[in-house]
């Protein structure tokens, strides 16, 4: 590895994955299996997603709220190109449902 890869390295560390994640839980309990420990993040995954899709929200306790909002569907519309002040059709776009996660107070205050 090039010197600017190995810094790169140090500044940016990318998100952990569920082996990484299942390997620090078990760090700090050390009587779970990575099996048990694997297992419980796929559940709760499940847990998550059961709520989300009954009651559109959902909250892991003292760590992060999820919500599902709903976007409206947009009609077909002219707008301009910038760059040669052409007009354009802007296609029409279908209503989605987005997942938004808010941060709870105690993992703010724990960052700051």
């Amino acid at each position: 590895m090039n010197f600017l890869h190995r810094l790169f390295h140090l500044v940016y560390r990318p998100p952990m994955n569920k082996t990484e994640f299942v390997l620090a839980l078990q760090a700090k309990n050390p009587q779970l299996t990575k099996s048990d420990l694997s297992k419980l993040i796929d559940s709760m995954a499940d847990v998550l997603l059961e709520a989300l899709k009954a009651n559109g929200t959902a909250t892991i306790p003292g760590i992060v709220k999820l919500k599902v909002s709903l976007r409206a569907a947009t009609v077909e519309r002219q707008g301009i190109n910038p760059f040669n002040k052409q007009a354009v059709t802007l296609p029409a776009k279908p209503a989605t449902k987005k997942v938004k996660a808010s941060v709870l107070k105690a993992i703010k205050d724990a960052i700051v």
